[in-house]
């Protein structure tokens, strides 16, 4: 029989599932911490605690204009030089430095959004779908062949692969029958994504959803990741490369492509 604490957690975790879903992932990229970028592009919104760095780089380029809507949303200093945010505004609650960026409306320096309840919301996701029964496990993986995840429901279908066994695998491939999601809980402090494409089949990148529970390094590297990704402690480090969904990083610095595809699948079976 579940005590009342433990029961009371679960529905709290089941209610937050069904909040988040809902949200569809607000941004593109959110860091807990700091966000460090150049010479790329973000096509949805930024959200970061602590500082933003741009360098040559533009936000939001995906999305509808609203200008009442932070695209560019941040706790901490701003410093952004040469770069663009054209369909939504740039709000930062610390120091704001622009330079050479084009803006349609001016900046302001507060943030409507709730920055640390949706880092808290993160966290506690991650730490939930990370304890989920998988269905199926992969520990280890031939060197240099590429690492098939077949799934059979229609629903929520659970993998936990290691770290050890991705970075070995030449690419991944995710087979679903129709309707069906994906979520693959990577187990592992260093997590490496490098020269490594990631194919679908019977499912698109937004019900694909990387968890990553332990990891608090991720390095992805000339890569083309299909999913949202879900890392609330690893710092990611990522150049060349795309990842086509939702991230949320401690922290994130590199030339990477993010694209607007936000995880929409369910959450729990």
């Amino acid at each position: 029989m579940l005590g009342i604490h433990k029961l009371s957690s679960l529905l709290g975790a089941v209610m937050l599932c069904s909040a988040v879903s809902a949200q569809q992932f607000t941004y593109n990229l959110f860091a807990l911490r700091s966000v460090n970028l150049h010479d790329s592009k973000i096509e949805g919104r930024v959200g970061a605690l602590g500082s933003v760095t741009l360098t040559d780089y533009s936000v939001g380029s995906a999305l509808r204009a609203n200008y009442d809507r932070c695209d560019l949303a941040v706790a901490g200093d701003l410093i952004f030089t040469r770069g663009s945010v054209l369909n939504g505004r740039v709000c930062a609650r610390g120091r704001l430095v622009t330079q050479d960026v084009g803006l349609r409306v001016q900046p302001v320096n507060y943030v409507v959004e709730d920055l640390d309840g949706y880092a808290a919301d993160a966290d506690v996701l991650s730490r939930y779908l990370g304890e989920m029964v998988p269905d199926r496990v992969v520990l280890d993986h031939v060197k240099g062949t590429e690492l098939k995840l077949v799934g059979t429901r229609t629903r929520l279908n659970v993998f936990q692969v290691s770290a050890v066994a991705l970075a070995q695998a030449s690419g991944v491939r995710i087979e679903l029958p129709y309707g069906g999601s994906a979520l693959i809980n990577v187990l592992g402090s260093t997590v490496a994504l490098q020269s490594i494409g990631v194919t679908l089949s019977g499912v698109d990148a937004a019900h694909v959803l990387w968890n990553l529970p332990q990891a608090t390094r991720l390095t992805v590297a000339s890569a083309g990741v299909e999913g949202s990704v879900l890392a609330t402690q690893a710092s990611l480090e990522f150049n060349t490369g795309k990842i086509n969904g939702s991230v949320t990083v401690l922290e994130a610095s590199g030339n990477g492509t993010y694209t607007n595809r936000p995880y929409v699948g369910p959450l729990h079976r």
